[in-house]
């Protein structure tokens, strides 16, 4: 009888420790995975939602507030990467004849905008996003983009997160509007770190153009200009203290740029130069 046992507790003994073994490495992977995010940290979150039924929506939250704009997709508007003048409902479908529907929808918005947007949606089944509760809609977007009944480019554990902090937006605090001036994020505002935005390329209105997006996104610009040295790339430059400030980590993920320690007394906390990359971003296709 004891025999019997042996094998008996064996083997809950080894299944016991696969399943550990295992809920341990599923543990992990989620870990390194929400240390990955892109989205982590962000307070204010921006993004594009387009459907089959030619809606597109621009939604935004942060803290308790959300925002839903129902842009006019009837609308034509300026495109980037030259591809001209288009109504906004076309902007999805023309973009994926090179397969970057998403992409085009996004860049579009942000260009047209001048706000930053963190990501797309797009949902061609037919599903109306039009529930009762305002709250359930910001939840049902990230729900059904997690299990792929709508396609997005973000990475699962964004949605899980983003899908996570719904639940402390405030029914009240969400407002609908059919245009948007700005997309204030109070954390990027509060540091009230001084920007100079400079162009290191030979095409006008870069610098410009930067600053409407970033004062429009809370931060203070206190110069732009023309660079005196043509650049490829974009170049951060501030005091290695800063590297670990929200402001550091929002620029990061709005523009990509290669970084330098500042050295001695400058103009401003942040300077931010942009190069030809920038302007390929706008005007060159894929």
């Amino acid at each position: 009888m004891r025999g019997k046992k042996q094998p008996f507790k064996a083997v809950i003994f080894w299944s016991l420790l696969i399943f550990l073994l295992i809920l341990g490495s599923s543990s992990a992977k989620f870990w390194f995975a929400f240390k990955k995010s892109s989205l982590r940290g962000l307070a204010r979150v921006s993004f594009v939602l387009a459907d089959s039924a030619s809606q597109v929506i621009l939604f935004s939250f942060q803290d308790q507030e959300g925002l839903i704009v129902n842009l006019k997709a009837k609308d034509a508007v300026q495109l980037p990467r030259g591809f001209g003048e288009y109504e906004l409902d076309k902007v999805y479908p023309l973009g994926e004849l090179e397969g970057r529907g998403g992409q085009l929808l996004k860049e579009t918005i942000e260009y047209h905008l001048q706000v930053p947007i963190f990501g797309f949606f797009y949902d061609g089944s037919g599903f109306t996003y039009e529930p009762q509760s305002l709250k359930k809609f910001f939840s049902e977007i990230f729900k059904r983009a997690i299990t792929k009944k709508t396609k997005s480019d973000l990475a699962t554990i964004d949605l899980i997160l983003l899908l996570l902090r719904t639940r402390r937006l405030d029914e009240q605090e969400i407002k609908i509007r059919e245009t948007v001036d700005s997309l204030i994020d109070r954390q990027l505002r509060g540091e009230g770190y001084s920007l100079e935005v400079l162009n290191a390329t030979d095409h006008p209105g870069l610098a410009q153009q930067a600053l409407s997006l970033l004062e429009k996104s809370g931060a203070r610009v206190v110069r732009a200009a023309d660079d005196s040295q043509a650049r490829k790339s974009n170049l951060l430059i501030t005091p290695s203290q800063l590297f670990q400030s929200y402001t550091f980590g929002w620029l990061k993920k709005v523009f990509d740029f290669e970084v330098q320690r500042a050295e001695g007394k400058r103009r401003a906390d942040f300077t931010l130069i942009l190069g030809e990359q920038y302007w390929e971003k706008l005007n060159k296709r894929w």
